[in-house]
């Protein structure tokens, strides 16, 4: 990992964030950017218009999560009783 770009959850997007974004990448050699489904989800509207010419040379990739509960119970009492 070169660096990782921070946004808030349920961010939207604009084209120079995202822009500003591969720009740093690029300067810093990566070729590969890995993004949560939720954000690629985010991120489909600039893929749907066509990628522009210096999006083209990354390859995305995205990261799916699972959520998993190991213990359902303790979690119910801590939020009944935080």
């Amino acid at each position: 990992i070169l660096f990782a770009g921070r946004f808030d959850d349920h961010h939207d997007y604009s084209r120079g964030e995202i822009d500003d974004f591969l720009k740093r990448s690029e300067a810093l050699g990566a070729m590969d950017i890995i993004t949560t489904r939720k954000d690629f989800e985010r991120l489909s509207p600039f893929f749907q218009r066509g990628l522009p010419a210096a999006w083209k040379r990354f390859q995305f990739w995205v990261l799916e999560i699972e959520f998993q509960l190991s213990d359902e119970e303790d979690l119910l009492r801590r939020c009944i009783n935080p």
